[in-house]
């Protein structure tokens, strides 16, 4: 998904001049139409980190700089879209167009503040706008994650269409596998710090405002890998709450792994309001046999050992190959 991206894998491993880096993508389509995205390079600024000595300043990473002497923490450069065109074979050009709120950030302490968030907009073809919110606080649960979006009627209306906004939480992960530190035995923070790439950070609540109505949906996650049920950031309850109904809708769920065949967070169970609306049963390699609704078969599947699904029987005894 190209609109709006960060691309910051495509910096590079190693220290380019900041000019030399805007890119054209284009995709053409068999039947005339096409895409050309423009990419220029965005600087990203982060509050809060601390500056650190560095063992390398020549050395470059694709999510971080270098000053002199220090790792510089409060800002990353990276390709983003700038203008998204679509072309077809009669008609008008579509355009698309992004701009950044760039900066170099700032280190734990300094001033002046700057907020905890950056803003970046689309103008779109039609006319209207959207306004899209990132936190940037360095090692927090929200960094680099879209925290609201506001769309608007036209480019300078200042009272949003509508208002989405988005929390996250911080869950424990499965694990992760120390990245190796090449400069000597006594890793800086950049490598320590990968520990927080193994944390898992799903939305955790999602309310929209429309016409000043709010509507609000939040999500909730088993605590540990050690649970039965443990998900990997799938939800095991999601509660939607609106103003033109009297009730909530609450679903809730379970999960199954087949550790074994390295299949997890298979769905086994779905609860709508307390009743149970859908289940199923997996072989050993996690492949469905069984499908039920309402506690009543619905559908069974049989499969071969390559993997290939050979039948389906539906809950009338019909077989389909």
């Amino acid at each position: 998904y190209l609109d709006c991206s960060i691309l910051s894998g495509l910096v590079g491993s190693r220290w380019r001049p900041l000019e030399s880096l805007n890119r054209t993508l284009s995709v053409d389509n068999p039947l005339g139409s096409s895409l050309e995205f423009k990419f220029a390079q965005i600087q990203n600024g982060r509050i809060g980190a601390e500056p650190i000595s560095a063992t390398n300043p020549d050395y470059w990473y694709s999510n971080r700089c270098f000053a002199t002497g220090t790792h510089n923490q409060s800002y990353f450069v990276s390709l983003g879209v700038t203008e998204k065109t679509e072309r077809v074979s009669s008609g008008p050009d579509y355009v698309w167009t992004y701009q950044y709120e760039q900066d170099e950030g700032r280190f734990a302490g300094e001033t002046p503040a700057l907020p905890d968030k950056k803003k970046r907009t689309i103008f779109h073809p039609d006319g209207s706008r959207e306004e899209i919110d990132v936190d940037r606080r360095f090692f927090y649960v929200h960094e680099g994650e879209v925290t609201e979006r506001r769309t608007y009627a036209d480019s300078s209306t200042s009272t949003p269409l509508q208002t989405a906004r988005t929390q996250y939480t911080n869950l424990s992960g499965p694990g992760y596998v120390p990245m190796p530190y090449p400069y000597g035995n006594t890793p800086p923070i950049l490598f320590k710090n990968e520990a927080h790439l193994a944390t898992r950070r799903p939305m955790s609540q999602e309310e929209l405002t429309v016409n000043g109505d709010v509507f609000t949906t939040t999500y909730s996650f088993t605590s540990g890998p050690g649970e039965q049920s443990f998900d990997i950031s799938k939800p095991t309850r999601i509660v939607r709450t609106s103003p033109v109904v009297t009730y909530n809708e609450e679903i809730d769920f379970t999960y199954e792994h087949k550790p074994g065949a390295w299949v997890f967070s298979l769905e086994k169970t779905r609860t709508h309001n307390g009743r149970l609306t859908e289940s199923f049963d997996y072989d050993a390699l996690g492949r469905p046999t069984d499908q039920y609704r309402y506690g009543t078969r619905w559908m069974t599947y049989t499969w071969v050992t390559d993997g290939s699904l050979t039948s389906i029987t539906d809950a009338v005894n019909s077989v389909y190959q």
